[in-house]
């Protein structure tokens, strides 16, 4: 009896390791930072999560660039002039994109911007990033951003008269095509100085400029060209009075998108 006993055990013990063996963690997801770059890589139909949890009450979108041309397969790095990737995001167990594509292609990168969700303060947002192929792996950049109020560029716009009024520190998303203009007006809410910053969101290996002007009364305009990346690009420092205008022009040169903001240093 003792010796059958003993044998159960045993038999339970030996599951009980079989099972624990086959379980794999599950990977840690990243804790996301508003507006700061992440990096990562595909591994097949896994998915690689990272999550958001909303600082207040607001808005919140995210976007994925994929890294153009090259992939890992079989040990060695691959170059193609099209393919493309997928991502999902979720907020505490309700599905909002499934299967979105990011896409890369040789005319151009181009990245995913998803919609602009309100959501509450402390709602945990999981954006997950992954492909088809088992056995391809792409690298690609990742940004989550959180807004007070809606910060989508408005049509249209393409007139001074008719610009679309930006607020102090909130990024505004837009789109451009060639012979696009866009107009934006900043007021200033206090005397202090303001920098007027762009992200040329085009991340092709191919330059592409994205002209942009900024008016100030009594000044002469000053015109820069932001080249495409990841980057954002300062393009004017200057000092407001309280209730001063600033206007902002920019000429589509492609078909693509681009942020803008005005903030305090």
């Amino acid at each position: 009896m003792k010796k059958k006993f003993l044998l159960t055990i045993i038999s339970l013990l030996a599951l009980c390791f079989c099972f624990t063996a086959k379980v794999q963690p599950a990977s840690a997801a990243v804790e996301l930072s508003n507006g700061k770059l992440n990096n990562g890589s595909t591994h097949g139909a896994e998915k690689q999560k990272f999550t958001f949890t909303m600082p207040e009450t607001g808005y919140f979108y995210y976007q994925v660039y994929l890294h153009a041309g090259w992939y890992l397969l079989d040990g060695k790095m691959r170059w193609s002039e099209s393919y493309y990737i997928y991502t999902d995001m979720e907020c505490e167990g309700k599905s909002k994109l499934t299967k979105e594509r990011v896409s890369y292609s040789k005319s151009g990168y181009e990245s995913f911007t998803s919609p602009t969700y309100k959501f509450k303060k402390g709602q945990k947002v999981t954006i997950s990033v992954f492909d088809d192929d088992k056995d391809i792996k792409t690298s690609f950049s990742l940004r989550a951003f959180y807004t007070e109020e809606p910060n989508k560029e408005k049509e249209d716009n393409g007139t001074k008269k008719k610009a679309n009024v930006i607020k102090n520190h909130i990024v505004y998303n837009a789109s451009t095509k060639k012979k696009d203009v866009d107009w934006y007006v900043f007021t200033a809410p206090v005397y202090s100085t303001y920098i007027v910053a762009l992200h040329n969101a085009n991340t092709s290996s191919k330059t592409k400029n994205l002209p942009i002007t900024v008016y100030v009364d009594g000044k002469d305009p000053v015109t820069k060209k932001v080249a495409n990346g990841y980057n954002w690009e300062d393009v004017l420092r200057v000092t407001l009075q309280e209730g001063e205008k600033l206007y902002i022009k920019i000429k589509g040169s492609y078909t693509g998108d681009y942020q803008v903001r005005v903030k305090r240093p």
